[in-house]
């Protein structure tokens, strides 16, 4: 795999109401304790050079809300985001938790979560929690896309019906973009597509993501995400039970 592949992936893995604005994935806070796993693919390609290098991975993408507090005067709650995917090599696993405590007026749509952040932590593989001081840094990881505040250039997308685990929903959809500057090589420009219903307890069914990387050593890489809603409850658990 060439240095540029590895650096891709590294950004991959480092990385009844009505819609109308995008917001990540949470459109809504349900009860605490819902939780929502959605199955993923991830794909890679990069282009330029002498050749192209392709990378695919597959996993599981889950929002669970783990705890209620109450933080001078404020509801508030912890929100994890667990991340595990496999990549070419079904033996090769990778994983990541996020754990995040905001108050609870924000983590609705039209909101942006990650600015009002009152503790943030991030566990990859069997590594020790560790504190995260800008959890809207792109650099870290994916959370700034999964958690995002509202889009850019909005657009609502016509109905139409996914079929899953609650049966067939009929889902509006949203289409926009994201900028996020990616150290000192550039911007990556994600277009994003959202397909919604409020009988998924945060509100997303399905994602179609595609993440454009800023060009490194005339190379450049398009990363594309497709999740759907494979599971719900309300029994969540948390992953990191001792960081409070």
């Amino acid at each position: 795999m060439s240095r540029y592949c590895r650096w891709a992936m590294f950004a991959l893995l480092v990385l009844s109401a009505q819609w109308v604005r995008a917001d990540g994935m949470l459109y809504q806070l349900p009860n605490d304790g819902a939780w929502a796993t959605y199955e993923f693919t991830a794909s890679a390609k990069t282009t330029g050079g002498t050749a192209d290098d392709a990378m695919n991975f597959k996993g599981t993408l889950t929002l669970a809300s783990v705890g209620q507090v109450v933080v001078q005067g404020e509801p508030c709650r912890w929100i994890e985001v667990q991340l595990g995917m496999n990549a070419n090599n079904p033996n090769e696993k990778r994983g990541e938790v996020y754990k995040i405590l905001v108050p609870e007026k924000f983590l609705t749509k039209g909101q942006s979560p990650l600015a009002h952040v009152l503790q943030a932590w991030l566990q990859r593989g069997g590594e020790q929690p560790q504190k995260l001081t800008d959890p809207g840094d792109i650099n870290i990881g994916p959370l700034p896309i999964i958690l995002s505040g509202p889009w850019n250039n909005v657009t609502k997308l016509e109905k139409v019906e996914i079929d899953g685990k609650l049966g067939k929903l009929s889902c509006e959809g949203t289409q926009g973009t994201l900028d996020f500057k990616m150290g000192s090589v550039g911007k990556m420009l994600c277009r994003l597509e959202n397909r919604l219903n409020d009988k998924s307890p945060f509100g997303a069914v399905a994602c179609n993501w595609s993440l454009e990387l800023p060009e490194v050593q005339g190379k450049k890489a398009v990363i594309y995400w497709s999740l759907k809603l494979l599971d719900v409850g309300g029994n969540a658990v948390s992953k990191l039970p001792n960081v409070k």
